[in-house]
């Protein structure tokens, strides 16, 4: 029986809160941002990027802190199962939720006992960090970004084909941004499959932070989230790291495979 892939299978997870099967697996370790310690100053640091094929970036340090350490890359037996969970950014004084990581992509697993073309796309990507929240009537919370997820699982068994112009990926998101006093950052960008080669971008941080988010990882580690800075905003979030790909090494690749 042959296969052959002409649309999208897409199994990531992204920003609207949808979760790719099997994302953000149970096992994974998650570590999150340090949280702001007194209203107006001591300023929360960024969530560590996602952990999985490879380490997730470090999550940006508040004021007077040290930045989230992304959890050590996943070792042992290979299994199907999604990626891994981005740390939630460090929580302000008055606002009642930290900023969500995002969710690491999920796994998929296509067996052909003949051909496997892919001349579409195969997709498992995790999804950017949440921006740190603003506190809005006080703009005395100063809330980290969340760490953006890693990417998750592909398995691809046959006769495999990557068809020019292909694309099989499961890269990591990006870090969310920063708060500062009344405004928020931007999010974490999710891989673009439009442009699978160019890293997902870290969110930007609120004005008058440095915090941005790292960017998410297409090959090895994420990048590192920014100081909340000098002028006091928020650290950004790690990027996710990669996910895992595997096909027979006598597969054809004409188009696209990252990692």
């Amino acid at each position: 029986t042959s296969i052959r892939v002409t649309g999208s299978i897409d199994v990531s997870s992204d920003a609207s809160g949808r979760r790719g099967a099997g994302g953000s697996d149970g096992s994974c370790m998650v570590n999150n941002g340090e949280p702001q310690l007194s209203p107006g100053s001591m300023y929360a640091g960024g969530g560590a990027g996602g952990s999985f094929a490879d380490r997730g970036g470090t999550g940006g340090a508040g004021e007077g802190m040290v930045g989230a350490m992304s959890p050590p890359k996943v070792t042992g037996p290979f299994l199907l199962r999604g990626g891994c969970k981005g740390g939630d950014g460090g929580q302000g004084q008055h606002l009642g939720s930290p900023a969500p990581g995002g969710n690491g992509g999920g796994a998929v697993y296509l067996a052909s006992g003949g051909v496997l073309t892919v001349a579409g796309s195969v997709l498992a990507n995790g999804a950017g960090g949440a921006a740190g929240f603003a506190d809005v009537t006080t703009g005395g919370d100063f809330q980290g970004g969340g760490g953006g997820g890693t990417g998750g699982v592909i398995l691809l068994e046959g006769h495999v084909t990557v068809q020019t112009g292909a694309v099989v990926m499961a890269a990591g998101g990006g870090g969310g941004g920063g708060s500062y006093t009344t405004a928020m950052g931007t999010a974490g960008g999710g891989p673009n499959p439009a442009d699978p080669t160019r890293p997902a971008s870290g969110g930007v941080a609120a004005s008058g932070s440095q915090g941005n988010g790292g960017n998410g990882s297409v090959g090895t580690a994420g990048g590192d989230g920014f100081y909340g800075g000098d002028l006091g905003g928020g650290g950004g979030g790690g990027g996710g790291g990669p996910g895992i790909v595997r096909m027979p090494i006598d597969a054809v690749v004409n188009g696209t495979v990252v990692p």
